[in-house]
């Protein structure tokens, strides 16, 4: 799952299979865990709010049912 920053457009967002987010904007990228914590990259900041809403809702929807 991806989704855009509704602040800034030009920044995505992207869940990773490892549970990290990968941020990307205008060529440049940076991974970040799901609570927004700089792991590696050029882009060294990010919106915890986002990356934590990225990681629960994919979680949430990819999760099994009980």
């Amino acid at each position: 799952m991806s989704m855009t920053h509704p602040f800034d457009t030009d920044t995505t967002y992207e869940l990773l299979e490892n549970g990290n987010v990968r941020v990307s904007c205008e060529g440049k990228a940076g991974i970040f865990t799901g609570e927004g914590i700089y792991v590696s990259g050029d882009i060294r900041s990010a919106d915890p709010q986002v990356c934590n809403w990225v990681n629960n809702v994919c979680l949430l929807y990819t999760s099994p049912s009980p």
